[in-house]
């Protein structure tokens, strides 16, 4: 039996998402993390993704090790397309529990100059205050596709307007700690998605 020992480091690092112009997903590796976890996050294989980065071992993991995530982009179906809301790193991923809840979309940490930009065309069908979200908006797009922006501290759009894909429609507050995080979910028919399956 193979041996998934976590990586192991003397400090937390922080993890993120890259895309390749090749449109390969790479993960990095954060304290704690096994393949057999990471192979969980993604539902790809521990082999596959052993495979695809040469690894001698699936317990040779390195905390800030980065780690082609193979298949993992090609795995959604819907034909849509979204750019990234914002630019920053990922610091929690969909399906993640955080505060015991499961995590519905993506976190984003950013820097307060920052703007958050609409993912797709798409029209304003909420524009306000959400309890636990903050400022929040919401658009909806084509075939029954919704993205959601939470935790924003301004906003330069309002209800019922038509928005095009990568227009400016707000900026982050700041979070915990005085971090900007931005959340950012994409539904169909109102179903969760993990955003980064979409996005370009």
């Amino acid at each position: 039996m193979t041996s998934c020992a976590p990586a192991t480091v003397s400090r937390t690092h922080p993890y993120t998402s890259i895309v390749s112009t090749q449109g390969q997903y790479v993960y990095v590796v954060k304290s704690g993390d096994t393949l057999w976890r990471i192979s969980r996050k993604f539902g790809v294989g521990v082999e596959d993704i052993r495979k695809a980065n040469k690894m001698r071992s699936v317990s040779s993991l390195k905390v800030g090790q980065k780690l082609v995530i193979p298949f993992y982009r090609r795995s959604f179906s819907g034909g849509a397309d979204f750019v990234w809301p914002v630019n920053g790193e990922i610091v929690n991923f969909f399906g993640e529990e955080i505060n015991d809840s499961i995590n519905n979309g993506i976190n984003i940490k950013t820097n307060p100059n920052e703007s958050v930009r609409s993912a797709a065309d798409g029209e304003v069908i909420f524009c306000n205050y959400l309890k636990g979200w903050g400022q929040t908006i919401i658009l909806e797009h084509p075939n029954r596709f919704y993205t959601i922006y939470a935790n924003l501290a301004t906003v330069t759009t309002k209800e019922g307007s038509r928005i095009n894909k990568n227009v400016a429609i707000g900026k982050v507050a700041p979070a915990d700690k005085g971090d900007y995080v931005f959340h950012f979910e994409i539904r169909k028919n109102y179903v969760p998605q993990d955003p980064v399956r979409y996005l370009r």
